[in-house]
């Protein structure tokens, strides 16, 4: 290569530290971390998905808005491959994406605390390795899905948690997927209650646990936020989310919310009801980080036969 090409591009961060899996392009070890189960430590990963995939970026490019993702499982399960779909999406219209690993119990003995510190960890050597990456350090959101979701939004609401690496930052945005939202008993202003999902019970004291709690931990400086979410889903009650966007909307945040009429826990995944969930809400989010000024518009056409939603808190 001449010296002028080597002047003109830059090559990708080395893949050479961890094998990328998932379709990503790039992988590293975020984070070492305790694993109860087997009595040893577990390295963490991210994998990595760039716009110019393995090949090389011009040195001039603009950095580029990210997000990081979280699979979902009830902090007992789960795959990162959950949202490689969403991420190769984003990473076409532009955005670099990543998905992260953590720990939950079946594999490693963990609960949600250390699920939240993992998760935390990773949104801040994302950030770290911004320049690497070609990546908006000030544009870098979180997303997920049920577990993942509730992790996402714990990156994004909560300003401090037990364990936080030097220099966190919450993140910039965050997209959610019928997402956990309350972990502990709430009263709203206008005395409306919750408590935590049937789904959390085995994770968290019986009183739940408000450290890890994102509806507790509103205000108004919290990033822009978009929920999807389905009317019937029996996991992450709709009355729930609802309760979440009406107290945020009150604090000032920028909280949209798609709320579908039909679509059980996970109706959002790839392939589930003839794959038109998936698509919807996959244009939705595009059409959220379009209004951010994340993405260049249009964003993807509504699809003839797409479900049934109501979208609020459109600005």
């Amino acid at each position: 290569m001449s010296i002028a090409l080597l002047l003109a591009a830059v090559a990708v961060p080395s893949a050479a530290e961890v094998v990328p899996e998932y379709g990503a392009d790039a992988a590293f070890v975020y984070k070492t971390a305790e694993n109860p189960k087997a009595g040893d430590t577990v390295d963490l990963k991210l994998h990595v998905f760039l716009p110019d995939g393995k090949d090389e970026r011009p040195v001039d490019a603009e950095p580029r808005p990210a997000v990081v993702f979280y699979f979902g499982g009830g902090w007992n399960g789960g795959s990162p491959s959950q949202f490689a779909p969403q991420a190769k999406h984003l990473v076409n219209r532009g955005m670099v994406a990543a998905v992260a690993e953590y720990r939950v119990r079946s594999r490693n003995g963990t609960g949600p605390v250390e699920c939240v510190q993992d998760a935390r960890a990773a949104l801040h050597a994302f950030r770290s390795r911004a320049a690497e990456f070609g990546v908006d350090p000030n544009r870098v959101a979180a997303g997920g899905g049920s577990a993942g979701g509730h992790l996402a939004a714990c990156c994004g609401v909560i300003q401090s948690f037990p364990g936080d690496p030097e220099g966190f930052r919450t993140a910039d945005a965050l997209l959610l997927f019928n997402p956990g939202l309350i972990c502990a008993p709430y009263e709203s202003p206008e005395g409306e209650t919750a408590t935590f999902d049937k789904w959390m019970r085995g994770g968290l004291p019986e009183g739940g646990d408000e450290r890890l709690s994102p509806i507790h931990h509103l205000d108004a400086n919290d990033p822009p936020t978009i929920v999807l979410q389905s009317k019937k889903d029996t996991t992450v009650p709709a009355a729930s989310i609802e309760l979440f966007c009406e107290v945020a909307r009150a604090k000032g945040v920028n909280c949209r919310l798609a709320m579908f009429d039909d679509g059980v826990h996970g109706f959002f995944n790839q392939f589930r009801g003839g794959n038109k969930p998936y698509q919807a809400t996959l244009r939705l989010t595009d059409e959220f980080l379009v209004s951010l000024g994340w993405l260049d518009g249009p964003s993807p056409a509504a699809a003839d036969d797409e479900p049934t939603f109501t979208l609020t808190g459109v600005k």
